[in-house]
């Protein structure tokens, strides 16, 4: 799919390519993503999927990221999806479920202009703010 426009989809696999050039909205109406993270060949930690949309992202008001931990991941800060950018609020009214081999410590979503993330403090983590 090339240029402008709106494309709609249930969920991310049901989407069609994308030229490097689309600059549309891609709206996805689920309330629900799945994601994994564990480990690669080389030992480091990977989501999967590796969702990146092109253009603006429209997702429901609210709904739940479902990740699976398939190993447990270090502390970081783990991108889920990016985007050229979110409609409306994005995934600000949405919640975090977890399952498998969660990391003890906190765990909170955490969304910028383009990227959706899983943020992974350990307990004991001292984190200083100027």
């Amino acid at each position: 799919v090339d240029g402008t426009g709106t494309v709609a989809a249930t969920t991310p696999d049901r989407l069609p390519t994308f030229a490097d050039t689309f600059s549309g909205t891609v709206a996805l109406s689920t309330d629900a993503f799945d994601f994994t993270i564990g480990t690669n060949a080389l030992g480091q930690a990977a989501v999967t999927p590796s969702l990146a949309i092109p253009g603006t992202l429209g997702v429901a008001d609210s709904g739940t990221i479902n990740l699976h931990f398939a190993s447990r991941p270090p502390a970081g800060l783990y991108p889920l999806i990016t985007c050229g950018s979110f409609a409306d609020a994005g995934f600000a009214a949405w919640t975090l479920a977890v399952s498998g081999d969660a990391p003890a410590g906190s765990l909170t979503l955490t969304q910028s202009a383009d990227t959706l993330s899983v943020r992974i403090v350990s307990s004991g983590t001292l984190i200083l703010l100027h």
